[in-house]
């Protein structure tokens, strides 16, 4: 089950991605594929821009927030 953190936008692509347990190397091709080519921004999903540290900096990346209607 997937956790559902609350908003207009509950779900997060990466948990859903992990619970399928697909190949972590193929996720960008699974999100344009799967989410991009298929769903509109703004209303079935949002991009959410993450920062993390790491050691030698910070690095940033992508997730994406699913309508409940989705997922």
């Amino acid at each position: 089950m997937l956790t559902n953190h609350g908003g207009e936008y509950p779900y997060r692509m990466t948990e859903l991605y992990e619970k399928l347990e697909l190949a972590q190397s193929k996720y960008a091709r699974w999100i344009k594929s799967n989410l991009l080519e298929s769903f509109r921004p703004g209303l079935d999903y949002q991009v959410l821009d993450i920062m993390s540290r790491t050691p030698k900096g910070g690095h940033s990346k992508q997730d994406y927030a699913l309508t409940q209607k989705y997922t």
